[in-house]
C-alpha cells in the first residue's frame, strides 16, 4: 500500500485497481483514478497545495528503464496528463520533480501553476540501490532534504561450491540477485 498524505489532510492511496483517498478524519474511501487499461496505478505523491498529486502507471514487475508513465492529477478531477517516463515514482520538492532514471536520481524543473515541466533534468546523486522490484526508493522533504540508499557494493556474483566451500563455477553474470531457490533436485536454480 502506497500513500500520501495531502495538505488538506487527505490521503490518497493505491488499492486494488487505481487511486482512493481518504480524509484522515475517517471517511469512506473513493476512487480518485481508475485505470481504463493494463497496469496499476501506483505511487502517488500530493503536490503542495493538497489538491494536486504525482502518480505513476506501472506496467509491468519486471524491473526496466522507462517502466513508469508519470502522470499529474487533481482531487477535483478526473482528467491526469502524462508528464514523462521514469523509472521509479515522482516527488515535487523545491521547485523540481524528483525520480529516478538508469539508478541516478534526477531533478527536473516543474511549474506548480501550469503543472508542467519547464526544463531540462540534471543528476542529483548516482548508483541507487534497486530496491526489491528493481525500482529505487527515495524520499524528499519540502525542507530540501533527501533521502536514498545507494549501492555501494559491487554486483552480487551467484556461484555454485562443493561441500568443502571450494568454488566450482560462476553461475550468470554478476548482478542483484536476492531471494535464490534451488530446485528440489539441487542442479537448479531460480
Amino acid at each position: 500500500l502506497y500513500s500520501s498524505w495531502g495538505a488538506t489532510d487527505t490521503l490518497l492511496f493505491s488499492r486494488a485497481r487505481g487511486l482512493h483517498r481518504i480524509s484522515s478524519t475517517g471517511s469512506a474511501a473513493s476512487g480518485v483514478v481508475i485505470p481504463e487499461g493494463p497496469g496499476n496505478f501506483d505511487l502517488p505523491s500530493f503536490l503542495p497545495d493538497g489538491e494536486g498529486f504525482l502518480f505513476a502507471n506501472i506496467q509491468t514487475l519486471v524491473p526496466q528503464r522507462g517502466a513508469a508513465t508519470i502522470y499529474v492529477g487533481s482531487l477535483g478531477s478526473d482528467e491526469r496528463r502524462e508528464l514523462m517516463r521514469a523509472d521509479s515514482r515522482a516527488v515535487y520538492a523545491n521547485g523540481h520533480l524528483l525520480f529516478v532514471r538508469d539508478r541516478t536520481l534526477m531533478a527536473q524543473p516543474f511549474d506548480l501553476k501550469s503543472r508542467k515541466l519547464t526544463g531540462e533534468p540534471v543528476p542529483l546523486a548516482e548508483n541507487l540501490w534497486p530496491g526489491s522490484l528493481g525500482m529505487p526508493y527515495f524520499s524528499a522533504s519540502q525542507t530540501g532534504v533527501l533521502a536514498f540508499p545507494v549501492r555501494d557494493v559491487p554486483p552480487a556474483q551467484l556461484a555454485w561450491f562443493d561441500r568443502s566451500g571450494r568454488l566450482l563455477s560462476p553461475v550468470g553474470e554478476p548482478g542483484d540477485y536476492s531471494n535464490p531457490r534451488l530446485s528440489p533436485d539441487g542442479k537448479k536454480l531460480a
